[in-house]
């Protein structure tokens, strides 16, 4: 029932692929942990948003505000009003890239 609702709550907003397909498979991630560690690592470094199953969207500024835990299930994300959130990584739907603009 989790992995249905999470891949319908992603079709309705419209994203490509929120979920790692591997977890449909049964394998550990929830989300790809790697991909959330690439995108925070990026040189240059590009604002993303967090997807989370309320709706909600945790906006990522800056690398420095976010962190995977070494055990690669807590992801803690600091919001833009200065609160910090502990967040295990199977609740997360996806990643969102902020647009960017060409000069």
């Amino acid at each position: 029932m989790g992995f249905q609702f999470r891949a319908l709550a992603a079709q309705i907003r419209g994203l490509e692929e929120p979920i790692d397909q591997r977890s449909l498979r049964g394998q550990y991630n929830g989300m790809n942990v790697e991909r959330l560690l690439e995108l925070a690592r990026a040189v240059p470094f590009v604002p993303f948003s967090v997807l989370l199953p309320n709706g909600e969207k945790m906006r990522v500024k800056h690398p420095d505000f976010i962190w995977v835990h070494p055990d690669r299930r807590t992801i803690i994300v600091v919001a833009e009003n200065g609160q910090t959130r502990f967040l295990n990584h199977q609740m997360l739907l996806g990643l969102e890239l902020d647009q960017v603009h060409e000069a």
